[in-house]
């Protein structure tokens, strides 16, 4: 069955779930202002931490006709609730990736693998 906003329940309210999703968006566009510094101080090259910026955004391209089709099918706050959860999680263990990288000296290999991998999943 395909909902539109119409059939979205009376009453509903779209306005927090955007105050998320700026939310979720000012947290990743951080990322991007404090990888720099992190990196240097981590010994990631400059490429890695581009690649791990870049990443979320090629995720986030790739998978929005998905998130679309799922909207379109299971109703737009469903889906961006899911999604604002996906992202919250995602973005934590990126935060433990990087407090936990500082503070344990855990190699660039692997915090580099974690970036990549945590900056898909949020994208």
């Amino acid at each position: 069955m395909i909902r539109s906003p119409a059939h979205e329940p009376p009453g509903f309210d779209i306005r927090p779930l955007l105050v998320a999703n700026c939310t979720c968006t000012m947290a990743m566009m951080a990322f991007v202002s404090l990888i720099g510094p992190i990196a240097r101080q981590i010994g990631l090259t400059a490429s890695q931490a581009g690649v791990a910026t870049t990443v979320g955004g090629l995720m986030w391209m790739f998978s929005a006709p998905r998130w679309g089709r799922q909207a379109d099918l299971r109703g737009r706050r469903v889906v961006l609730l899911a999604a604002i959860s996906g992202f919250t999680l995602f973005h934590t263990l990126l935060c433990a990736l990087l407090v936990g990288s500082l503070s344990l000296s855990l190699g660039a290999t692997a915090v580099f693998a974690g970036l990549v991998v945590t900056r898909g999943a949020m994208g």
